[in-house]
C-alpha cells in the first residue's frame, strides 16, 4: 500500500456540454458565412454587377443557410442551455450521443453541398438518413428534458418540446424528397417546408428563449400569452405538415395565420414594444444594465418587425398565386394584391426576412449574452457593441428595398448588390465582438474613505431613504420606519407623494418641528424640510424620478404629478463631512 499523498489533479475535467454547444455552434457559424458569402455574390449578379462567376455555382445556398446555419446553430444553442434551464448535469451516455449528433448532422450537411453541384441519388439518401438519425438523437434528448418541472417558466416547456418536434417532422421531410421510392413528393424549399423549418424550428426555440431570458430587458413577462404562443406554434407546426404531405392551399392559409397569431402572442408575453423595469430592477441598474437592455430591444425590435412583414408576405403569396391571375378580377387593389402575391422578389424577401431579419437578429442578440460562459468568460460586461445590429438591419432593409421596386419594375436595382457586403460586415463584426466581449479589465469601485455617498452617480443605484417618526410619535402595526423613493439633485433630496397618500403617513413627524430625521444606506442624518407647491419646481422633480425609476413606475407610482406638491430636504450643515463609504 502506497504512503504517498494523494496528489489533486489542478487540471480542470473537460466540459463536454460546452464542448458540443460549441462544436455545433462555431460550425454553425462557418455554414453561415459560406452560405450568406454565395448569397452575397449571387445577389450582385441579379442585379447587374458583372463578376467572373457562374450562377451554377449558388446551389448550396440554400442547404448552407438552412440546413448547415440554422439547424446546427440552434441545436447548439438548444444543447447547452436545456439542460442549464433544468439544472441538469449530462452523464456519458447523453454526452455521446449528442456528439454522434454532431458528426451524423455534420457529415450530411458537407454531402447536401457535395450533391448540390454533382447530384447523386445515393449520396442524397445517405445525406438524408444520417440528417434523420442526427436529429432524432437531438429530439429524444431534448424532449426528455423540456418536460422535467423544473426551472421555472413552466409555459417555455412546451415551445422547447415543439422546437424538437418540428425539426424531427423537417427531417422526415428531407428524407421524403430524396427518397423517391417512397413515392411521396415534397419540395424541400417550398413556403410549407419553409414554414417548417425557420418558423416552426427555429422560432419555438428562440421564442422559449425569449422568454427565460427576459431579465435581460430589466422586465417581466405575461404567463396567458405564454401560453397562447405555444398552443398556437403547436397548432401551426401540425397543420405546416400536413399541409407538405398532402398539399393544399387552406392548411397551408390556416398554417401561416397561425405562425402570425403565435409571433403576435410571443410579443405580447415578452412586453416587447413596451417599456417595463420593475421597481426591483430599475433603481440598481448600472450603465452595463443599461447597455444590455438597450441591446436587446435594438436586436429584438426589427426582428420581429421582420417576422411580421415575412409572415404578411407569406399570406399573400398564398392568396394570390401566380395561377390566379386569370381567375381574379381586374380592380386595382386585386391587381396590386396579384402582383405582390404572384412575385418571386417577394418569395425571396419573406425567406430572407425570416433567416436574416429575424433569426439573424436574434442570434446578434442573444450570442453575446451566452458565449461568454461557454468561453470562460464574464458576460457582456465589456465589449458590447451596437454596430452588428445596425449592419445587419441596414443591409437587410436595402435587400428590402430592391425586392420591393423590383416587384414593379422587374429587375433588381444595382445599388441592391450592397445588402450582401454590409451582412457579411455585420457577421464579421459580431464574431469580433463576441472575441472580445469580456476580455477588457473592470475597473473596481473605489472604496476608500475619501469617496462621499452624497454624490449625484451613486445615488442613482439608490431606492430609498427611510422617514423616522418624532419623539413621542409612533407607527401602529409598520416597521420604525418609512420608505420613501427620492432623487437627489443639487445637493437636496426631493421626495413626491404617491398616489392618495400626500405625504400622509409622515405628517406627524412634519407638523412636530422644523426637520426630520432619515436613514440612508445605514446612516442616520437630519434635515430641513420644504413642502413646495411651485409648478416649476414640480415638473422638474417630476422629471428627474422618470428618469430614475422609469415612465411607468412613475405612473404607477405617482400617477402624473397632478397633486403639485414636493418635499424638499436639505442636509443641516457639517453632516457631509460624515458621509462616507
Amino acid at each position: 500500500m502506497s504512503l504517498k499523498p494523494e496528489v489533486k489533479s489542478s487540471v480542470r475535467p473537460r466540459n463536454h456540454a460546452r464542448n458540443i454547444a460549441l462544436l455545433f455552434i462555431a460550425t454553425g457559424a462557418i455554414f453561415a458565412l459560406y452560405g450568406t458569402g454565395l448569397g452575397t455574390v449571387m445577389l450582385a449578379l441579379l442585379a447587374g454587377i458583372h463578376l467572373p462567376f457562374s450562377a451554377s455555382g449558388f446551389a448550396p445556398h440554400p442547404y448552407a443557410q438552412i440546413y448547415g446555419f440554422i439547424f446546427e446553430f440552434i441545436m447548439g444553442v438548444a444543447y447547452i442551455l436545456v439542460p442549464r434551464f433544468k439544472g441538469e448535469k449530462p452523464g456519458a451516455g447523453w454526452v455521446s450521443l449528442a456528439y454522434l449528433s454532431y458528426l451524423l448532422l455534420t457529415a450530411s450537411d458537407v454531402i447536401l453541398l457535395i450533391t448540390s453541384f454533382y447530384p447523386s441519388m445515393f449520396l442524397l439518401g445517405l445525406a438524408s438518413a444520417s440528417f434523420l438519425i442526427g436529429v432524432c438523437i437531438f429530439s429524444f434528448q431534448t424532449w426528455r428534458l423540456a418536460f422535467e418541472q423544473k426551472g421555472g417558466f413552466p409555459e417555455t416547456n412546451p415551445l422547447i418540446a415543439e422546437s424538437a418536434v418540428a425539426a424531427l417532422l423537417s427531417a422526415i421531410v428531407l428524407v421524403l424528397a430524396n427518397y423517391p421510392s417512397i413515392h411521396v413528393q415534397v419540395d424541400i424549399f417550398s413556403e410549407a417546408s419553409i414554414y417548417l423549418n425557420l418558423l416552426g424550428f427555429a422560432s419555438s426555440m428562440i421564442y422559449a428563449v425569449e422568454i427565460r431570458s427576459v431579465s435581460f430587458r430589466q422586465s417581466d413577462y405575461r404567463s396567458i400569452p405564454a401560453k397562447l404562443t405555444w398552443i398556437a406554434q403547436g397548432a401551426a407546426i401540425l397543420t405546416c405538415f400536413v399541409s407538405i404531405l398532402f398539399p393544399s392551399m387552406y392548411l397551408l392559409l390556416l398554417s401561416g395565420c397561425l405562425f402570425l397569431l403565435s409571433a403576435v402572442f410571443a410579443v405580447l408575453s415578452l412586453k416587447l414594444f413596451g417599456v417595463s423595469h420593475p421597481l426591483m430592477y430599475r433603481p440598481s441598474m448600472t450603465p452595463t444594465h443599461y447597455r444590455i437592455m438597450t441591446y436587446n430591444d435594438m436586436a429584438m425590435i426589427p426582428a420581429f418587425l421582420w417576422l411580421y412583414l415575412a409572415l404578411i408576405l407569406s399570406i399573400l403569396m398564398i392568396i394570390f398565386p401566380s395561377e390566379a391571375s386569370s381567375t381574379l378580377s381586374s380592380s386595382s387593389l386585386t391587381s396590386f394584391l396579384l402582383e405582390v402575391g404572384s412575385s418571386i422578389y417577394v418569395r425571396d424577401l419573406f425567406i430572407h426576412a425570416v433567416a436574416i431579419g429575424f433569426i439573424g437578429s436574434t442570434v446578434v442578440c442573444f450570442a453575446p449574452m451566452l458565449l461568454p460562459g461557454l468561453l470562460g468568460r464574464r458576460g457582456p460586461t465589456t465589449g458590447l457593441s451596437y454596430y452588428p445590429i445596425i449592419l445587419l438591419n441596414a443591409g437587410m432593409f436595402i435587400r428590402a428595398a430592391g425586392d420591393v421596386i423590383a416587384i414593379k419594375e422587374l429587375y433588381i436595382p444595382s445599388w441592391t448588390a450592397l445588402s450582401g457586403p454590409l451582412i457579411l460586415l455585420a457577421m464579421l463584426w459580431f464574431l469580433f465582438m463576441i472575441h472580445n466581449i469580456g476580455r477588457a479589465k473592470i475597473e473596481a469601485r473605489a472604496t476608500t474613505t475619501e469617496e462621499p455617498v452624497l454624490d449625484e452617480k451613486y445615488l442613482r443605484s439608490v431606492a430609498e431613504i427611510r422617514i423616522k417618526p418624532e419623539q413621542g410619535w409612533h407607527l401602529q402595526g409598520k416597521e420604525d420606519t418609512i420608505a420613501l423613493w427620492f432623487v437627489y439633485h443639487g445637493s437636496r433630496f426631493y421626495l413626491l407623494p404617491r398616489q392618495l397618500e400626500s405625504f400622509d403617513e409622515i405628517a406627524p413627524t412634519l407638523g412636530r418641528s422644523g426637520g426630520l430625521s432619515f436613514e440612508l444606506k445605514g446612516r442616520d442624518f437630519r434635515a430641513t424640510y420644504v413642502l413646495s407647491t411651485d409648478t416649476k419646481t414640480v415638473k422638474i422633480v417630476s422629471k428627474l424620478f422618470k428618469d430614475k425609476y422609469g415612465q411607468r413606475n412613475f405612473r404607477n407610482f405617482f400617477g402624473n404629478g397632478k397633486d403639485g406638491l414636493v418635499l424638499v430636504l436639505e442636509l443641516i450643515q457639517d453632516q457631509n463631512r460624515n458621509l462616507t463609504m
